[in-house]
């Protein structure tokens, strides 16, 4: 036959296990973890915001190199991989809806590190041309007028409308731009063979500013348009419901923790009070029967030396009965009811010749 387990072993285990179960649902929120990713998200925000600033300085020829939009771009793919897999990274633990965040900024991110890469070469091509058109500008102006063939005011005209088209762009200088050019295209032969290389590269220049301005622009509008912003909001918002939600779900378990705890202080207080009062019961039952040993104890002894009492008593009357017996002149013969002989004196052993034993 299987032997039952005792009940209270099953209602302590039983109590131990809802114990261990409730302590380790309480400690599932870290607010660590959330403070490191919400801080990581921001941290992507400001990077963000940083490159589309260097960009911006980029195009307006601030930016002396692309050390900075590197630095942004690298930086930014780390904080995605500590969101992935650092020490409190949440990526690919059964949060579909954090992993979807991450995924789309991700996403985000890469189509925007190709358009900064476009912009980073179409910006040095537009950086290289406006940086030399002025001094050719310059150098075959000299040349026209030391030739005394070509109008310097048309070539002043050509390099202040480029100028201001790099400055800011927009159809209607583009069209007067365009036209300059084309201007200078349909007389290019007016000019002595040797200027028409020089004339060829100043115009072409001219052209590429027209061209890779629009194109630069174009990108930098993309770059500042791309929903990277709005996405880091949205993965803001989602781990901080996902925080929030398991902050309540941990705060229900303590508050259970916290209960069943009281619950079981109490319990155990009411067992020490219940011990107490045992002992004092028992305690109290022990005077109580110590007591009434030591009245029996001392009824016994009296009992006793009565008993002793009445024993000396007894053999005393004895010896004397003994003594009368033998002492008697004639013969004394005690039988019981069965006509045993249970008695005789030393006369009647004398006066039948036997001795007691034999009688």
């Amino acid at each position: 036959m299987k032997r039952a387990w005792p009940a209270p072993i099953l209602i302590t285990g039983a109590v131990l296990g809802v114990l261990t179960f409730l302590f380790v649902q309480a400690q599932e929120y870290d607010q660590g973890a959330y403070s490191g990713n919400i801080d990581l998200v921001r941290q992507l925000r400001q990077w963000d915001a940083t490159l589309i600033q260097d960009v911006l300085k980029a195009r307006d020829g601030l930016l002396p190199h692309y050390d900075t939009l590197v630095s942004a771009v690298e930086q930014r793919r780390e904080l995605i991989r500590r969101l992935k897999t650092g020490p409190a990274g949440m990526y690919g633990t059964g949060q579909q809806d954090l992993d979807r965040h991450i995924e789309a900024y991700e996403a985000l991110l890469k189509q925007q590190e190709a358009m900064v890469e476009r912009f980073k070469s179409q910006n040095a091509i537009l950086r290289n041309s406006t940086r030399y058109f002025p001094h050719a500008m310059e150098q075959f102006t000299a040349s026209v007028a030391r030739s005394q063939m070509g109008s310097a005011m048309q070539l002043d005209d050509l390099l202040r409308d480029t100028l201001l088209y790099n400055s800011t762009a927009g159809e209607d200088r583009k069209t007067r731009l365009m036209a300059r050019i084309d201007g200078f295209t349909k007389t290019r032969n007016r000019y002595p063979a040797g200027l028409r290389a020089d004339l060829d590269s100043l115009l072409a220049h001219a052209r590429i500013i027209v061209t890779h301005k629009a194109e630069v622009d174009a990108l930098v509008i993309q770059l500042a348009a791309m929903p990277t912003a709005r996405q880091s909001d949205r993965l803001f918002q989602a781990f901080h419901a996902y925080f929030a939600q398991a902050k309540r779900h941990t705060d229900i378990y303590r508050f259970y923790l916290y209960a069943l705890s009281l619950l079981l202080v109490a319990y155990i207080a009411y067992i020490m009070l219940r011990l107490r009062q045992n002992a004092r019961a028992l305690a109290a039952a022990n005077d109580a029967l110590e007591l009434r040993v030591q009245e029996r104890t001392a009824a016994l002894s009296l009992a006793n030396t009565d008993l002793q009492a009445k024993i000396v008593e007894h053999a005393y009357a004895e010896a004397k009965f003994q003594g009368l017996l033998e002492s008697a002149t004639d013969a004394i013969m005690i039988a019981n009811c069965e006509g045993r002989i249970e008695l005789v004196n030393a006369q009647t052993e004398r006066l039948f010749g036997y001795r007691r034993e034999e009688l």
